[in-house]
């Protein structure tokens, strides 16, 4: 199954998500990786930060079906 135990696999979680949604999710957590792995000064502010970013992308980027 998926992360979270249930069934459907990766393309069940991402149902919904367009591709500038998901590329912009992925670029936000490698970017936070990135800095809180030395690259910034305030880690916590830069994790925040990728959160934000991804519910964003998430709530603009919804496939129109």
């Amino acid at each position: 199954g998926g992360a979270r135990g249930g069934g459907g696999g990766p393309r069940r979680e991402l149902q919904g998500w367009s591709d500038d949604a998901l590329a912009a999710s992925i670029l936000a957590v490698a970017r936070a990786d990135a800095e809180a792995k030395g690259a910034s000064r305030d880690p916590v502010y830069a994790v925040e930060r990728a959160v934000l970013t991804i519910c964003n992308a998430r709530r603009s980027g919804t496939r129109r079906r």
